[in-house]
């Protein structure tokens, strides 16, 4: 993975979590796993977790990926955080499929995850609209 390709997932789970207005130990524990693995020094990480929602200079803008892998990936991970506290919000299901809509995934895996997120949440209306 690229440093821009490491640098735009990390800055795109941040922004997903911002759109769940909190930042619980759940997230907090996942995030700093995933800054490490990404190669970001604890105290980066640590700062940005604290920092994600009050910063307005945090662009809102979906991460593009370099490749469909990266983008396949970071998609996966995304659902995974969003549902770390056993809810999704709306604002956070419409933002990951701004990303799926973003980085142009083929309609058949776009599918097949939101049927994923419906058998474990039931948003069968939530999906329906916003996910199209």
């Amino acid at each position: 993975m690229t440093y821009l390709d490491r640098s735009n997932y990390f800055r795109g789970l941040l922004l997903l979590v911002r759109k769940s207005c909190k930042v619980g130990l759940e997230e907090t524990s996942m995030m700093m796993g995933i800054g490490k693995r990404l190669g970001f020094a604890y105290d980066f990480c640590q700062g940005a977790l604290k920092d994600v929602l009050i910063n307005e200079y945090i662009s809102d803008k979906p991460p593009i990926f370099s490749n469909k892998g990266v983008a396949n990936d970071f998609i996966k991970e995304s659902i995974e955080l969003a549902q770390i506290d056993n809810y999704i919000d709306m604002n956070e299901l419409e933002w990951i499929g701004s990303v799926i809509r973003e980085n142009e995934m083929e309609e058949e895996w776009r599918i097949n995850q939101l049927e994923n997120l419906y058998e474990r949440f039931e948003y069968n209306s939530i999906i329906g609209n916003n996910w199209k």
